[in-house]
């Protein structure tokens, strides 16, 4: 249940950061958080992944997760019962677009609290390889880092660095 909790909390956190970057940026964009509960009738849809943007003419999609560990992010862990959005991310990008998938690692305990943004191709990669040394996601993936800064229009606070996500 706890995990649920974390993972909700870095969508709310990563949502709030993104708008505030485009906008503070005053770039025209799209962003919309896919809800995660949505039925037709009866019937549960499957979510492709969490949430999407468009800027610049660019559709992104971003899949985020959350991980506890402290030297591994294991990938088949990550994707439990989650394949399909693998899969949505992989054919978004077949269809010109961006996909990442985003992995927060979260340890309280040791005041942890960073995300790498991992290109689908990669991500698909470790999924398959499982358990994938934290050395090596640091190597090979950009590091959103959490900031204090003051914006135009905001207040001085914390939030997701999103600025060389984007490459604005």
């Amino acid at each position: 249940m706890a995990k649920i909790h974390l993972e909700k909390a870095f969508q709310s956190e990563f949502t709030i950061a993104v708008k505030k970057i485009l906008r503070y940026k005053k770039i025209d964009f799209v962003y919309h958080k896919i809800p995660d509960n949505t039925f037709l009738g009866n019937f549960r849809i499957q979510n492709p992944y969490d949430c999407y943007c468009r800027f610049e003419g660019q559709h992104w999609s971003i899949e985020l997760k959350t991980t506890v560990t402290l030297n591994a992010f294991n990938f088949t862990q990550l994707f439990k019962k989650r394949e399909h959005e693998l899969l949505f991310l992989e054919a978004e990008k077949r269809a010109g677009g961006k996909s990442y998938v985003v992995v927060r690692q979260y340890i309280k305990k040791h005041n942890i609290c960073r995300a790498f943004a991992i290109e689908i191709d990669k991500a698909r990669e470790y999924h398959i390889r499982g358990k994938i040394p934290l050395t090596e996601i640091e190597k090979n993936n950009l590091e959103i880092f959490k900031i204090r800064k003051t914006m135009q229009g905001f207040k001085r606070e914390t939030f997701w660095d999103l600025e060389e996500f984007f490459n604005l």
